[in-house]
């Protein structure tokens, strides 16, 4: 048929859902300057910045509205490694609310 493709020649197949594409455990590398969550083979999975006194130091002000604190960098990065972890787990089943008549 035209406009099919071969999957086995498709360069954009996808992939099965048991393969991992970021195999776990992700972990948090602090740098200074940013926090990195990697996956087991090391490939960097995000970057999460904050604001540093060398930036201060720069003429750089902070601002609360575009620039993260140390602490809050790392609780963001800290959720994306275990974000994995989470989509992983089956999700708890809901009792069925009666209708209110």
């Amino acid at each position: 048929m035209a406009g099919q493709m071969d999957p086995v020649s498709n360069p954009f197949r996808l992939i099965k859902m048991t393969e991992r594409r970021f195999p776990l455990p992700w972990t948090v590398e602090e740098t200074p300057t940013c926090f990195i969550v990697r996956d087991a083979n090391g490939q960097a999975l995000n970057y999460t910045y904050y604001f540093t006194e060398e930036m201060s130091l720069g003429g750089e002000q902070y601002d609360p509205l575009t620039m993260l604190t140390k602490d809050d960098a790392r609780r963001i990065a800290l959720n994306v490694a275990n974000l994995a972890e989470l989509l992983r787990k089956p999700p708890k089943r809901r009792r069925a609310t009666q209708q209110r008549s």
